[in-house]
């Protein structure tokens, strides 16, 4: 019981250190299927809607540095 207790610390431990790497934000590819343990079911709707989010993310990242290296060829 004591294994378990010592266990069950530890691991609290190791989460807050990761979340407090992290901002405390939600940093995984899928979050909504990272934290379904935590959350529930993650639904199909919540995990393409996030799908739709990141491909916005990576489209306007993507034009930035497009942008930037525009701006850097034309210096």
């Amino acid at each position: 019981m004591q294994n378990v207790d010592k266990a069950k610390k530890e691991i609290a431990r190791l989460e807050a250190e990761e979340d407090a790497a992290n901002d405390s934000t939600d940093a995984a590819r899928k979050p909504a299927q990272k934290n379904q343990a935590v959350n529930g079911s993650a639904s199909p709707s919540t995990e393409l809607a996030q799908e739709k989010d990141a491909a916005a993310d990576a489209t306007e990242d993507l034009k930035k540095a497009s942008i930037e290296d525009n701006e850097a060829t034309e210096a």
